[in-house]
């Protein structure tokens, strides 16, 4: 139980960051923070976090990588939440 708080408690965070981000974007204050990340750990957090949402739903979230390792640069924490918004 303290499991499913802890995570309804960081999807609420989440969305209010969200809401938080498109505020910075209208007022055109949003800065990226451009950084070089494995995307393929971040994608791989992602879809851990989301398949608890996908069980709820009857659905079976996998992911097939081929490649360990994608260096990108971008904004770490962007690139989080687009995904995690595309996988809800």
């Amino acid at each position: 139980s303290l499991k499913k708080i802890e995570k309804s408690s960081f999807h609420l965070l989440s969305l209010i960051s969200d809401i938080l981000d498109l505020a910075k974007i209208e007022a055109k204050k949003m800065e990226l923070e451009m950084m070089p990340y494995n995307i393929v750990d971040i994608i791989v957090s992602c879809v851990d976090e989301m398949q608890s949402l996908a069980k709820q739903k009857n659905l079976e979230l996998t992911l097939f990588i081929d490649k360990p390792f994608i260096l990108v640069e971008m904004d770490k924490i962007r690139i989080r939440q687009v995904l995690l918004n595309l996988l809800s």
